[in-house]
């Protein structure tokens, strides 16, 4: 099951998927983070600069498929 908190000071989206494993992180995107376990390439974090102005297709398409994208959105735009 996905964790998400959001750092509204920061407007930065942190995704955690465990279990947690040892994981290098990469930039997939301009201020689009992932951590990505070795060697099953499974993410096992994510954080996201600037998330409430982000397009949800780019979202989309960058996060792992089990994030509803609409919902996070959702709960950043009703603080």
């Amino acid at each position: 099951m996905m964790v998400a908190r959001y750092d509204e000071d920061h407007d930065v989206m942190h995704l955690f998927f465990p279990p947690i494993e040892p994981a290098y992180d990469e930039e997939v995107e301009p201020g689009i983070f992932l951590a990505v376990a070795e060697p099953s390439g499974r993410v096992v974090e994510a954080a996201v600069l600037d998330f409430s102005r982000r397009d949800p297709a780019e979202l989309r398409r960058v996060l792992p498929q089990e994030v509803d994208v609409d919902s996070l959105l959702a709960r950043t735009h009703s603080r």
